[in-house]
């Protein structure tokens, strides 16, 4: 990492998404969480902005080694790469402030998923033509970055999520639609700015949602991005609408929970618009500027589980100790 890369990761204020996000966390738990976030922007810039962008082999080699020195936190597994002992930190502070074996088990399964899609990611950039809409929504629930954030939201407010309840089938839809939210909000703004990101996905073949749209169905970009937003806002509605479903029987801990995951959507929203990476300017067209789309994101064969009944949108008596409102 040369002197410029990192004054350029010092201005991203990963302090002010951490704590938007978790407004009511503990003080040392946010910061660890900013500091997460600082490491993820650095190892996505390595995949998708170095010459190793579309080499699946180099990737994978990258990724392998921060995993283990992960799942292995001693000084001596690759100890040479900067990247792993930094993560290998990361991981000795949060059991310091006290996370729970089953909240680090859920972090370190959550970096091994997104490790894996930043290696599908390079694989899909040196071959751009063969991932459509469904692949790439796929691709990017798993190489976004806030998989690895929210498994760790109980955490920052020191309360407990069961693994029954996060891997409860409405809770799982719940976090996919936040993870893809996130992303999809990150893919617009690129397109949108004039900062460096926009910079990575012309120069780079970075994926993008609205180029993939574009090439996809034949569409002009504008078109496309209209599509894209009603992607967005289509899981926007359904998140709401299945979270308040959730939250009418939820556990004071699964509560905190549904409300961090909103929180931290409004914050990334925020954040991608106060800072230069993305370069989003003052006269950028509203959404309420481009055509109405008709695009039903439920014909997307790999999102549309996500509009499935779940048991908690039916009637039925409430669960103990449940709470109002997310």
């Amino acid at each position: 990492m040369d002197e410029a890369h990192r004054q350029r990761l010092l201005r991203l204020d990963t302090g002010f998404l951490a704590s938007a996000g978790m407004p009511r966390g503990d003080e040392e738990r946010v910061q660890i969480i900013s500091d997460l976030l600082l490491w993820e922007t650095a190892i996505d810039d390595l995949f998708d902005e170095t010459a190793i962008a579309k080499d699946p082999s180099a990737c994978a080699e990258v990724a392998a080694k921060v995993q283990r020195a992960l799942e292995a936190p001693r000084p001596h597994v690759y100890e040479d790469e900067p990247l792993a002992a930094a993560l290998r930190d990361i991981r000795t502070r949060l059991e310091a402030a006290g996370a729970t074996a089953q909240q680090v088990g859920r972090w370190i399964q959550a970096m091994r998923t997104y490790m894996f899609g930043s290696v599908t990611g390079a694989f899909f950039r040196a071959q751009l033509q063969t991932c459509d809409l469904s692949m790439y929504v796929t691709h990017r629930l798993d190489s976004i970055g806030t998989l690895p954030i929210t498994s760790l939201m109980d955490f920052t407010e020191g309360i407990r999520l069961t693994s029954a309840e996060w891997g409860e089938p409405a809770v799982r839809a719940l976090t996919e639609m936040a993870i893809l939210l996130t992303g999809l909000q990150d893919d617009i703004i690129d397109v949108s700015g004039d900062g460096l990101r926009a910079n990575v996905v012309r120069d780079f073949g970075d994926l993008n949602v609205v180029e993939v749209i574009a090439r996809e169905r034949g569409l002009p970009h504008e078109q496309a991005l209209a599509h894209a937003i009603a992607l967005h806002d289509a899981l926007m509605t359904r998140l709401t609408d299945l979270g308040d479903a959730v939250a009418r029987r939820a556990s004071p801990a699964l509560v905190a929970y549904l409300r961090m995951q909103r929180s931290y959507l409004r914050s990334c929203f925020e954040w991608y618009h106060r800072i230069d990476r993305y370069g989003v300017r003052a006269d950028t067209a509203p959404i309420e500027a481009l055509p109405s789309s008709g695009f039903d994101p439920r014909s997307i064969a790999s999102l549309a589980c996500l509009w499935d009944r779940y048991e908690c949108e039916s009637d039925g008596p409430r669960a103990a100790g449940a709470a109002d409102a997310c």
